[in-house]
Parts: C-alpha cells; structure tokens; sequence
C-alpha cells in the first residue's frame, strides 16, 4: 500500500468525508420513492414466488427469454432457435435452412462475415448441401433450447 504524507492523508479524508455526506443526502431524498415502492416490490415478490412454486410443481424450468416474435414462454428442453448473441425464437418462428441461406449470403455480399463467421458460413453451407440433396430446405433450424 502507499504510504501517503500527511498532508495528502488529511485531503483525502476531507474528499472521503464530502462523498459520505453527498451519499447520505442522497439516501435521504430517496427514502419517501422506495417507501412508495414497497407495495409494488412486495406484489412483484409474491408474483415471483408464485411463478417459481408452479414451474417447481410442474417439473420444468423457464428459458431465460422469450419468443422475440410472439413472446411466447419458452421452457428449457423446447425445440427453438437461437443464433449467438441474437433473437431467441419459438419453433413457429424459427428460420428455414432456406431463410438461413439468404441471410447468410446477404451479409456475405456485404463483406459483414468475421473470421469465426466465415468459417461458420462454410460450415453452414455444407449442411445446406446435405438438406438440398435431401430436399429438406424448407424445414425449421430448430435446437432443444
């Protein structure tokens, strides 16, 4: 640790104080919000309770988002898309390998393709092959989420 000189202890000590006092003031002003608050913190708890006892009663475990189309609820073990970072889909709203394909060749075209990306267009394009050749382009890319 750095030994700090007497002087530069005591300016510190001021500036540390100044800051408590600031954070104290503040706590101040916000105590009469979340008093206010309380009620509706207390009915988003009992809510939370009852959604964990029903998915506990019935054995299965919530996906962590949503359908982004249809915000339908999604359980872990669903048949669904997700694509890295991207929208979390129900199976309804998932791509087709053909829907898939375009997107993939539209950001090819633009040159938007990182090199991780790259290597996964071709991985992409060769399990699109072996749909083509099974004429199974028109299914849904679905995962168990």
């Amino acid at each position: 640790m750095t030994e700090l000189s007497e002087g530069d202890r005591r300016v510190l000590i001021n500036h540390l104080k100044m800051i408590h006092t600031a954070q104290q003031q503040v706590e101040l002003l916000r105590k009469p919000h979340d008093d206010a608050a309380k009620p509706y913190n207390d009915i988003i708890n009992r809510l939370e309770g009852i959604k964990s006892e029903l998915l506990e009663q019935a054995g299965v475990e919530l996906y962590h988002q949503q359908c982004e189309v249809c915000d339908a609820v999604l359980f872990v073990g669903d048949l669904g898309h997700t694509c890295g970072d991207g929208p979390v889909l129900c199976a309804e709203h998932s791509p087709t390998w053909d829907d898939a394909k375009r997107q993939w060749e539209e950001r090819a075209e633009c040159g938007d393709l990182s090199t991780d990306e790259q290597e996964d267009y071709t991985v992409f394009q060769q399990n699109y092959a072996a749909r083509l050749a099974a004429g199974t382009t028109s299914e849904k890319i679905t995962y168990e989420l």
